[in-house]
């Protein structure tokens, strides 16, 4: 597969599986799910076609995170599912997990720019608080965000309170990297790097420990790695 160029059709059917023969990709990102929700089945579908240890970074529906549907480029319509968390749980979060079962990992909001939100961080951190409550307990759940206005007290209170993560995103609406850590530097931190999800995993780390992470490697990408976390704070504490 990494030998040769592969048409379009045969990515389709073979990349996943020989994706994750590569010893140092033990992860993937799913962004087709934020464009329109998938059944279970196909859940299964992607799960059957990795190892045991492999694991799912899936990205929720629009329809959970956007105020707005837009029915063409102009015509914009109210999303009556916006954090609604009915809606996420059974569009979302029950089939992932039925479908990737321990295999799932992070399950991810990302919310579009929110104009109309920018000056109610306060207001959307309770929306956001009441939404990640009432969903199913178990799974880790992140939000990635798009307007710095919103990176609040509040927004940390709630991340806090719900054992939610924050997602560290490189965007230009967004602060640089050092600055959201510093920003968020009393909360465990979900990070990933280097496109879609893909890569070394290290971990939770905390505001601080992602500033020193960085220093020592730059271009590392962050998830669920032991060893590879262990091997960090070594050189962190030498």
């Amino acid at each position: 597969m990494y030998a040769d160029v592969h048409d379009e059709s045969t990515l389709a059917h073979n990349g996943l599986h020989a994706y994750a023969q590569h010893p140092l990709l033990r992860s993937v990102g799913i962004d087709r799910t934020y464009y329109a929700p998938i059944q279970a089945s196909d859940f299964v579908h992607y799960a059957s076609q990795v190892p045991e240890e492999f694991r799912f970074l899936v990205k929720a529906p629009a329809q959970c995170t956007s105020p707005w549907l837009r029915r063409d480029a102009i015509e914009a319509r109210p999303n009556p599912h916006f954090l609604d968390p009915d809606f996420a749980r059974e569009s979302f979060v029950s089939p992932a997990r039925l479908g990737l079962g321990h295999k799932l990992g992070p399950l991810v909001f990302q919310f579009p720019p929110l104009s109309g939100w920018s000056r109610r961080a306060a207001e959307f951190a309770e929306r956001l608080h009441e939404f990640i409550s009432r969903l199913p307990p178990g799974p880790l759940y992140a939000v990635e965000l798009r307007d710095a206005s919103l990176l609040s007290d509040v927004y940390m209170q709630a991340l806090l309170d719900t054992g939610a993560r924050h997602c560290i995103g490189l965007h230009p609406r967004q602060p640089a990297i050092q600055e959201q850590a510093r920003l968020l530097g009393r909360l465990p931190v979900w990070v990933t790097a280097g496109g879609n999800g893909t890569g070394r995993i290290v971990g939770d780390v905390d505001g601080d420990g992602l500033l020193r992470i960085l220093a020592h490697a730059p271009q590392a990408v962050l998830l669920n790695d032991p060893d590879l976390l262990t091997g960090l704070q070594s050189r962190m504490a030498s």
